[in-house]
């Protein structure tokens, strides 16, 4: 049986999320597929499971490997792949729905796809750990649509331009022979190394498209690589991915190649100010044990370049500070501008009512003036003084 999709699983102490992972695989509709899970050295029941599984369905094949990390177990599944394509899947999430590989496979094959990318959605352990890590609740889901059959450096500038690009390795599904012809695999022993294999990758593509589909799941967990502060081994694999990514800019990228090359270097420059932003969060003895840790002709080299981005993330922070003053400022003066086209209205309408009043009274005034002018008025007066006059008499005669 021809295997259209490769599906690899690195697997490592997940006996409590591994079922639901695997079921979603082995459920598809999509049948001309292989499950290459590889056991990354665990120590509890993850192994029995795979074995359980394997038993019920002949398209799993289980790699035992020494724990090497994550990116050591994705290069030993992609060894032994077969697939016309190949999907990334981690051993704590799951794919959305039943008919996410066959529409993945059906749209890279129409289009002759080196890359296909797609969204994802996370999902929660619990309501604390939604609150504790909120960042991700939108964070998967790119803000636009991207429909056109593009080289991978111009889907990678519309991406980028947008910030929609989504460095995870589980978010796309790459054309196996176009691994093999490039030689791309994951940088091992370092942490963040969807950033180095992703761009790398984008970089190389001839035939890359996204289609706008929440294809997986991802969990959320407390004591993840995603939740658990990581600071040294963070600021390792930020630099060291720099590094890589500056390597592969020399062998494979035209300086001239605008705007592929600002947006590269854009990316790239983000991964040097996230490690230089955990390492001036480290103790001077911290900062010092992790220069320590590299090579000697690197150590100084990684001194100076955090020492630089430092600065440059100190002064991005003041201009932060300095616009966010700027807008206050800027709400001020509007609050202020609309309070005096307030109080003018009032007074507007405060002269306004004024005159109007000040007309009424004139008007009463000539009104009463014409009235004790008239015939009428007079002999009305005379009428009524009379007996004014005889009532004053008689309480005078009375008295």
């Amino acid at each position: 049986m021809e295997k259209k999709l490769s599906v690899i699983i690195p697997v490592y102490n997940v006996e409590k999320y591994l079922p639901e992972c695997l079921d979603s695989v082995v459920d598809q509709s999509l049948q001309e597929i292989e499950l290459i899970c590889v056991n990354d050295g665990s120590r509890d029941g993850s192994r029995n499971i795979l074995s359980e599984y394997a038993e019920k369905d002949n398209r799993i094949t289980i790699l035992d490997k020494p724990n090497g990390g994550l990116s050591s177990a994705r290069n030993a599944g992609l060894a032994v792949a077969e697939g016309r394509y190949v999907l990334f899947l981690d051993s704590d999430d799951r794919l959305s729905s039943k008919d996410v590989l066959d529409c993945l496979y059906q749209k890279a094959e129409k289009e002759a796809l080196d890359q296909l990318f797609f969204d994802a959605a996370p999902f929660f352990e619990s309501e604390d750990v939604k609150k504790k890590n909120s960042n991700y609740i939108d964070y998967y889901k790119r803000k636009k649509n991207y429909t056109d059959t593009l080289t991978g450096k111009e889907l990678f500038c519309a991406l980028q331009s947008n910030w929609d690009f989504k460095p995870s390795a589980c978010m796309q599904i790459l054309r196996r022979s176009f691994l093999r012809k490039h030689e791309l695999k994951f940088y091992e022993n370092i942490i963040h190394e969807d950033e180095v294999f992703t761009l790398e990758c984008i970089t190389l593509a001839q035939r890359s498209a996204y289609i706008n589909l929440q294809g997986y799941m991802r969990r959320v967990r407390e004591n993840s690589i995603m939740t658990v502060s990581q600071k040294s081994k963070g600021i390792y694999g930020y630099y060291s991915g720099t590094q890589i990514l500056l390597d592969f800019a020399q062998k494979y990228i035209d300086i001239n190649d605008q705007p592929f090359v600002h947006f590269y270097f854009q990316r790239v420059g983000v991964m040097m100010e996230l490690a230089a932003r955990l390492f001036y969060k480290e103790t001077e003895e911290e900062k010092n044990q992790i220069i320590g840790g590299f090579e000697e002709e690197s150590n100084f080299k990684f001194a100076v370049d955090m020492q630089a981005w430092q600065q440059m993330v100190s002064l991005k922070e003041r201009a932060k500070k300095i616009k966010e003053y700027s807008i206050q400022i800027k709400a001020q003066q509007e609050k202020i501008e609309d309070l005096e086209t307030e109080i003018n209205k009032l007074s507007e309408s405060f002269n306004k009512e004024r005159e109007s009043l000040k007309k009424e009274l004139n008007e009463n005034k000539r009104k009463l003036d014409q009235i004790k002018q008239s015939y009428s008025f007079r002999v009305g007066k005379t009428v009524t003084w009379v007996p004014r006059k005889l009532k004053k008499i008689l309480k005078k005669s009375s008295d």
